[in-house]
């Protein structure tokens, strides 16, 4: 995505445009048509007894699983209630913030809600969300963060998606996301991977994700350093719960560490200049270490 200099953008943004669903869910996905079969249910009950004014778009990165023909299927067949697709590219390695812009250029929501394959809506994941974007007027700079839960997959595959089944496989530990309160300050300036709501337009104004960041790691990080510098909010809302399928942890690339630490000093002066009191303390270990 370039960044669109010459476009204007207003500060506040009305209720919902007629025609257009309020919020795109893009979930990111690579081989795991198990996961995205079970994502479907999952916002199905969403649909039923929730909130129907959303899409749901596959960020595909070149699954080999068939996961872009069972959506083909399941669209032509008009199977579920809520409009769905996929956007796919061949696999070339890890580059999941590109199929991500792409998904988020075809998007036609007012918000994006960033989702990975592998995380289930509850019941408290859109309510708080909702809330926040159901004002009268909403800045477009807000953008807010929800937390996640681990649950045990083992006991979810084979069962019908159901609160109840939810949480009979929640693991004990909690994400340490649910610690964190508002942001700034607070001690991680960063957009988790998922359960990240923002509008769609500023977005796409302020240059989408970064695509010199080739594998995993860190991307995140940069990307709300750059909303904040751009003067954007970012509020973590401890009651928007997900539930993600519990995993060994993922190392971040160096690679990317290294084009983080090249960008990071212009980018932290100007979140200096708006948030005195940013705490620049190195960037915390990429791993998801748990209170006890």
């Amino acid at each position: 995505m370039e960044k669109r200099k010459e476009q204007v953008l207003p500060t506040l943004l009305p209720g919902n445009v007629v025609g257009k669903p309020r919020i795109s869910i893009i979930v990111s996905t690579y081989n795991q048509l198990s996961y995205v079969k079970y994502n479907l249910k999952a916002y199905r009950w969403v649909y039923d007894n929730q909130f129907q004014d959303f899409e749901i778009i596959f960020a595909d990165d070149g699954s080999k699983d068939g996961t872009d023909k069972y959506i083909e299927e399941i669209t032509t067949r008009q199977i579920f209630p809520f409009p769905v697709q996929c956007v796919w590219h061949e696999d070339r390695g890890f580059r999941r913030a590109l199929i991500q812009n792409k998904a988020i250029e075809e998007a036609r929501g007012q918000y994006v809600l960033i989702m990975d394959v592998d995380t289930f809506p509850g019941e408290m994941t859109f309510p708080p969300l909702l809330e926040k974007i159901s004002r009268p007027f909403v800045e477009l700079k807000e953008a807010y963060m929800g937390i996640r839960w681990k649950v045990n997959w083992e006991k979810l595959k084979d069962k019908p998606y159901s609160l109840e089944n939810i949480h009979r496989s929640i693991i004990k530990a909690k994400d340490f996301r649910g610690w964190i309160r508002n942001i700034p300050p607070a001690p991680y300036y960063t957009f988790s991977g998922v359960n990240v709501l923002f509008n769609r337009i500023r977005f796409i104004a302020m240059g989408g994700n970064p695509q010199s960041f080739n594998g995993f790691g860190y991307e995140d990080y940069y990307i709300a350093l750059k909303w904040l510098g751009e003067g954007g909010t970012i509020t973590a809302l401890n009651d928007s719960i997900c539930f993600h399928v519990d995993h060994s942890n993922t190392e971040g690339g160096l690679d990317n560490y290294l084009k983080l630490r090249e960008l990071e000093g212009r980018l932290l002066r100007r979140v200096k200049q708006m948030f005195p009191d940013y705490n620049d303390a190195p960037y915390p270990d990429r791993r998801e270490t748990r209170p006890a």
